[in-house]
């Protein structure tokens, strides 16, 4: 972007005009121009005669490149933590696909990280709080199906029947990392509960 800034002065300085540039210090609360303002101090003290003064071009590129560097490794953590959040219950099989296509829709998204939980819609900025309406948490997959008050009963019934065949009652378990001989019933039982609950229009 500073490159093109200097390319584009140059050009209006070929046509005769003059070109001033300004710096509009104090960008308080705007991410990025509050750096960059910081940045811009810290150089002007550390300006030595071994080190002269850049021309204005010159340090705005410099700034800009360093400011690059910084939102690049910013994004990458904030990019990698998503990642490692959205693939935590990815366990992906054919047996794990229900009948219904509707239900399985939904399972898909609860397995894959993209379940409409009001963490996710926070995220997706389609929302205000994170926090569950019932409970008062932040409200993500494990706090609804394994922890909301709301969903106490219907909970319940679900844990007797995947711990009476033999399945451990654990969000892990339930979205797919089982034996293949007790994935069906898993995503049967998943199924339901999500049928019964009312989850089907809420995830």
């Amino acid at each position: 972007m500073a490159r093109d800034i200097v390319q584009n002065i140059r050009m209006i300085e070929e046509t005769g005009s003059c070109v001033s540039l300004i710096w509009i210090p104090a960008h308080v609360g705007v991410s990025g121009n509050e750096r960059a303002d910081q940045m811009a101090k810290d150089a002007t003290k550390k300006e030595t005669m071994e080190n002269p003064p850049l021309p204005h071009i010159q340090t705005a590129i410099k700034i800009a490149e360093k400011l690059k560097k910084v939102e690049l490794e910013e994004f990458r953590k904030r990019s990698l933590n998503m990642y490692l959040e959205i693939t935590e219950y990815r366990y992906i099989n054919h047996e794990m696909k229900h009948p219904e296509k509707r239900v399985a829709d939904i399972i898909f998204r609860m397995r894959t990280g993209h379940a409409k939980t009001k963490k996710m819609l926070k995220r997706w900025n389609m929302t205000g709080s994170s926090d569950c309406n019932v409970c008062g948490v932040e409200e993500n997959l494990q706090h609804i199906i394994m922890e909301c008050k709301k969903y106490e009963t219907a909970r319940s019934r679900l844990k007797e029947q995947v711990v009476k065949s033999g399945i451990q009652f654990r969000i892990k378990e339930l979205l797919g990392k089982v034996a293949k001989n007790k994935q069906r019933e898993t995503v049967k039982y998943l199924g339901q509960h999500v049928k019964d609950t009312g989850l089907i229009d809420v995830l």
